[in-house]
């Protein structure tokens, strides 16, 4: 999955907008970084979320490997999800409570899965954003999300429920 969170920074000192764009170009996984993630997100059971992409992956992975008596004592309330972006692109007519099917037969409405992810996203850019440097204001920062052509008027809603969730 390559990230539909852009974050435009607007800078009155520079007229060229496109010099103004950070996105994440890669993510780590494995000893090894990608432009791309998978679309997996694993979530404690507070709903907070405890990692995404290969990295939640490999923790959901690594846990399930391991003995009952060596997992997290709440492991069977943690909620794992993969490839859920792939929900949005069947066709088929989705409102924000269509349960997204975590592992173990598990669900949460589909807007609180994409909410945890943009949060997610949201959080990392900021962060990389300080990383290189950049002074992040929410009051001059545009988010924006992308919503491919292909997904139905239902999915892109579903997304913008999501995303006003997280950054309004």
């Amino acid at each position: 999955m390559q990230t539909p969170l852009r974050l435009i920074v607007e800078s009155h000192e520079n007229e060229n907008c496109l010099e103004s764009i950070k996105v994440p170009t890669t993510w780590p996984s494995s000893g090894f970084c990608t432009r791309k993630t998978p679309s997996c997100i694993l979530l404690k059971p507070d709903k907070s979320i405890a990692e995404f992409g290969y990295k939640a992956d490999f923790q959901f992975s690594k846990n399930e490997s391991l003995p009952e008596r060596k997992r997290p004592k709440d492991w069977k309330d943690w909620n794992f999800f993969r490839s859920f972006k792939m929900r949005l692109y069947t066709g088929e007519e989705l409102t924000v409570d269509t349960p997204m099917e975590a592992a173990k037969n598990k669900h949460l409405p589909a807007v609180e899965v994409l909410a945890k992810t943009i949060e997610y996203l949201k959080a990392e850019a900021i962060k990389k954003l300080r990383a290189d440097g950049c002074v992040y204001s929410e009051k001059v920062t545009k988010w924006v999300i992308t919503a491919p052509a292909i997904w139905n008027d239902s999915a892109k809603h579903v997304m913008q429920e999501a995303a006003e969730k997280v950054i309004i």
